[in-house]
């Protein structure tokens, strides 16, 4: 199981709810902050015009780093 799969379980199981809610909840939030991207958003390397769980979270991990 991949970090990212490990985390995503521990937060649904801390919170009651399923991995597929957490991801939806991660996503609807990530895609919120891309309706209207400042400087910092837009410094997240993504494939996309949105970025991913994994390469949001991996990007803000390694900024507090």
């Amino acid at each position: 199981m991949s970090k990212m799969k490990r985390i995503l379980k521990k937060i649904a199981k801390e919170n009651n709810v399923s991995v597929d809610e957490v991801k939806r909840e991660i996503e609807k939030s990530i895609a919120l902050c891309y309706e209207s991207p400042n400087e910092r958003a837009q410094a997240v390397p993504r494939e996309n015009a949105i970025p991913t769980i994994e390469e949001f979270i991996t990007y803000m991990a390694s900024q507090i780093r």
